[in-house]
């Protein structure tokens, strides 16, 4: 799998997003991957268990799109 150009596309419809409307809600978007996977995510801070980074933490809540081959 090309990740480099799912990352790219990925990321182009994160800097798409309205940051406005993004601050308002505090969602956070993070494009990476993990598991033999692109991912773009939707997440709110405090989605995670206290004290945990919100992108990793065992316990959250949060919104996601994969691809991978």
């Amino acid at each position: 799998m090309d990740y480099k150009y799912y990352l790219q596309k990925f990321q182009q419809a994160a800097d798409q997003l309205d940051k406005d409307l993004l601050g308002q809600y505090q969602l956070e978007v993070a494009v990476g991957v993990v598991l033999d996977s692109v991912y773009l995510k939707l997440y709110k801070k405090s989605w995670a268990t206290a004290l945990q980074d919100p992108l990793t933490a065992e316990s959250r809540i949060f919104f996601s799109i994969w691809v991978n081959a």
